[in-house]
């Protein structure tokens, strides 16, 4: 099949090069249309959903939320999503494959406390049911919270959370959704949702799979926060599939570099690249471990997701 294509790519070439004036246009475009082939072999996509004005959850999805549109008229999303239930999303009928890559738009709207153990923790858990946790951990809108707070994101709630808020981030105030800030004066309208875009690669070969969204706002002393002032939405949503394939060496010693990189959205984005190649990331395990006598934030994440179902004994013997 890679052969075809790139005999595709070479006829859409000489094609367009008679069609158009402009050789290396066209030559882009074709590249361009190619490039797309070439990249769904690697990785085919098998569920997207990206809401439109006027849709209801299909029968894939449980939740309590609602498709809406954001206040400036941006984006159309699933939304006002709170602690009231789970969320989940399962998908049937996968082709044969070795690792699934799930890629979310996650909306935090609101006055999400982060880490703050007075106020919080205001948490979020993502996991495939029955195997993996891939993301348990808080947020922090600081710009509803007089530009302080901190969070866990992007490291899970093993770690001390100390990041800054924001951290990660993706976009501030894309949804338009504003507050008064009024503890000084001027007072400001300040925006209070914030946009991260998830992307998580986990070994995989069942021919389904459930994913499961929960949030937990509730205050240290037990009292839920105003759930209208918090909540959480999802925007679009992608899944693809493909077996756990060798790696260019080149890309891997980048990536082993950046997993090391002490700025973590480097480290953590990463991270998730090299699962998509869970065989080689498992037998180099050990071995990034030893790079640094520093106890790595991702150490936790790796055993969790990587050593499910045997020991580190036992992968450092295959």
């Amino acid at each position: 099949m890679l052969v075809f294509s790139f005999v595709l790519l070479g006829g859409v070439c000489y094609i367009l090069s008679l069609m158009c004036k402009n050789y290396f246009g066209c030559l882009l475009v074709a590249f361009s249309f190619a490039g797309s082939v070439l990249a769904e072999e690697v990785k085919p996509q098998v569920y997207q959903v990206d809401w439109k004005e006027g849709d209801t959850p299909g029968s894939e999805w449980v939740t309590k939320g609602k498709v809406m549109k954001s206040p400036n008229g941006a984006r159309t999303f699933l939304g006002g999503i709170t602690d009231e239930a789970v969320t989940s999303l399962h998908v049937k009928d996968l082709p044969e494959h070795e690792v699934l890559t799930l890629e979310v738009e996650l909306f935090v709207v609101g006055t999400w406390d982060g880490s703050n153990t007075t106020w919080g923790p205001d948490k979020l858990n993502i996991s495939l049911l029955d195997e993996y946790v891939l993301l348990n951990t808080t947020f922090s809108n600081c710009l509803a919270n007089n530009w302080t707070g901190s969070q866990h994101y992007p490291e899970d709630m093993t770690g001390r959370g100390k990041y800054n808020c924001f951290t990660g981030i993706s976009y501030i105030g894309e949804l338009g959704y504003r507050q008064q800030w009024a503890r000084y004066e001027p007072v400001q309208n300040v925006p209070i949702d914030s946009t991260y875009k998830l992307k998580f690669s986990v070994p995989h070969s069942a021919d389904s799979f459930t994913l499961n969204f929960q949030s937990d706002a509730n205050e240290q002393d037990g009292k839920a926060d105003d759930q209208k002032e918090q909540w959480y939405g999802i925007g679009k949503v992608t899944v693809s599939t493909h077996n756990d394939q060798a790696v260019d060496e080149k890309e891997w010693a980048k990536l082993r570099a950046n997993l090391l990189n002490g700025f973590i959205p480097i480290s953590n984005h990463a991270f998730w690249e090299m699962m998509r190649y869970p065989d080689r990331f498992r037998a180099d395990y050990q071995l990034l471990k030893t790079t640094s006598s520093t106890q790595r934030w991702w150490y936790p994440r790796a055993e969790r997701l990587l050593m499910k179902g045997e020991t580190l004994e036992t992968a450092k013997g295959e």
